[in-house]
């Protein structure tokens, strides 16, 4: 029984080991070609040829030089302590790899005597994965469909697929389409070590002309209004003008006739101003609602909307 127990804890020690070492990671070899990509803060396993011993340096992209790790007699002597050497697996481990990782990469191997028998170079480069993908689109006034996509990331490049075309423009984040074009539109983004996709679905822009209408309606209103206010104006100053000049027509009345025609232009001023306020409210909270609709929406969905 007790046998049976610590052969379980064993099994149980050397899965843990081997996931750690064997785990969804970048694999670069210097024996396959001379360039590889890892993700950022992705774990790096560079796997270095059988050799007696090896000179492992490298020069970054500031062309710095720096020597990582000289192996000779099963006795490594690392430079570096983010690097580890698993003498086993002939394999060098970089827990998580930073952009100043990138760099070139110089391999000497060597046998007992120290002689070098063989140099390899990788050219390794460290970048950020594709995330945060999303489209929205924009109706123009033609009633085509202007497209946008966005991610992070580094090196992207973008193409696009729909329902009725199975490729569209590629290398660009923005795509336009022609009036009528609906359905599922889908965006892919990838670089060298990631890619990701969005997909939205394009509703017909003509549902956005009854709110082109009603706007232009109500411009036309609020400039009529105050077209009227101004030409009110006009007239009550022609109106004191005239009074002026020609007091001694209505003497008697002269001041309560006075009065009572300035209250009466004041009123409607004051009704004018007040419709005039109204209107300008009204066209506002539109304005608002309109861009909260489209905040609300946020990137990665579909927003509908004419450009003026």
């Amino acid at each position: 029984m007790r046998i049976q127990i610590i052969f379980g804890v064993l099994c149980i020690f050397t899965q843990t080991a081997m996931g750690l070492l064997f785990q969804d990671v970048g694999i670069c070899r210097f024996t396959d070609n001379n360039q590889c990509h890892v993700a950022l803060g992705q774990k790096l396993q560079l796997q270095i040829p059988l050799a007696d011993g090896f000179i492992l340096k490298m020069v970054d992209l500031t062309s710095a030089h720096h020597r990582i790790l000289t192996y000779n007699k099963n006795t490594p002597k690392p430079n570096l302590p983010r690097w580890q050497f698993v003498n086993k697996y002939n394999t060098m481990i970089l827990t998580s790899a930073e952009r100043n990782d990138s760099g070139t990469y110089i391999l000497h191997t060597i046998d007992t005597e120290g002689t070098v028998t063989s140099i390899y170079t990788l050219q390794l480069y460290i970048a950020a994965q594709v995330s945060s993908v999303s489209v929205w689109y924009s109706c123009l006034a033609s009633e085509d469909i202007k497209l946008h996509c966005s991610a992070d990331g580094d090196d992207l490049t973008y193409s696009w697929t729909s329902d009725f075309n199975p490729q569209l423009e590629n290398g660009s984040s923005t795509l336009t389409l022609s009036k009528g074009h609906h359905g599922n539109v889908t965006c892919y983004v990838k670089n060298q070590v990631s890619q990701s996709q969005y997909t939205t679905k394009l509703q017909p822009c003509s549902v956005t002309s009854p709110k082109k209408s009603n706007h232009s309606f109500m411009v036309f209103v609020f400039v009529w209004v105050f077209e009227v206010i101004i030409l009110l104006s006009v007239l009550v100053g022609a109106f004191c003008i005239y009074t002026r000049i020609d007091m001694i027509l209505f003497p008697p009345c002269t001041n309560g006739f006075r009065a009572f025609v300035c209250i009466f232009v004041i009123i409607i001023l004051l009704v004018l101003i007040v419709m005039a306020f109204c209107l300008y409210k009204k066209l506002k909270t539109e304005r608002t609602q309109q861009g909260s609709d489209m905040n609300q929406h946020g990137k990665g969905q579909e927003v509908c909307k004419p450009d003026m």
